[in-house]
């Protein structure tokens, strides 16, 4: 089985772990050094115990979100495995139906660095992050809280208006919640602006942005 594996055309690390490794500078670093030091390393003869270090990986995978739950990505895993992997699509081309064939986006962002050999055996290897916008369920690309911070009712945010996402500008999230004493809960979440991205194209609802 080893032996497979070490041959395959496509292979790919995904680290299942807290988003501080995407959303820290000095951590996503360590991250993209690590996967060059082992997309470099050349394939050769299978032996344990150094079997690792030989397995090239074309692809590699990070997650955002703060507490990263792994079945939300799993199914996305195992999309990745069929069309990558199996079928033999290379990752570059496959990576726009892959983000948009589940519900990971409402989740987490992904971080997506891709390795491959030019002409002459150069190697290169390109880091993109993707982050899921949606206009009420992922404003300019930020999640909210399922309940007000202030008053702790569930879903009591205003609807989500196209004049208050639409531009990509920050906003307030305002509570709708009355409170026992008649007056309305003051709770608000702050969205953050849109951040510097370009739109991966798709027809489906919500639209994924790379940066």
């Amino acid at each position: 089985m080893m032996r497979y594996i070490v041959g395959t055309k496509f292979s790919a690390f995904f680290l299942l772990a807290c988003g501080a490794v995407v959303r820290q500078g000095e951590a996503l670093t360590g991250l993209q050094d690590m996967v060059k030091r082992y997309f470099n390393q050349l394939h050769t003869r299978y032996h344990l115990p150094n079997w690792f270090s030989r397995l090239r990986f074309t692809d590699t995978f990070a997650f955002g979100a703060e507490r990263l739950i792994s079945h939300q990505v799993g199914t996305w895993m195992i999309s990745y495995a069929d069309q990558v992997i199996v079928s033999g699509q290379p990752s570059k081309d496959a990576i726009g139906n892959l983000l948009y064939s589940s519900g990971v986006g409402k989740y987490t962002s992904i971080v997506y660095l891709n390795g491959t050999i030019g002409t002459g055996g150069k190697q290169t290897l390109k880091l993109s992050q993707y982050i899921w916008e949606h206009q009420s369920q992922r404003p300019n690309t930020h999640s909210f809280p399922i309940a007000c911070p202030t008053c702790h009712h569930v879903y009591s945010w205003r609807s989500i208006s196209s004049h208050l996402a639409g531009d990509g500008a920050a906003f307030n999230l305002k509570c709708t919640t009355k409170l026992a004493n008649g007056e309305k809960c003051a709770g608000t979440w702050r969205v953050p602006e849109l951040p510097s991205s370009s739109a991966v194209p798709s027809p489906y609802v919500g639209t994924w942005r790379v940066m």
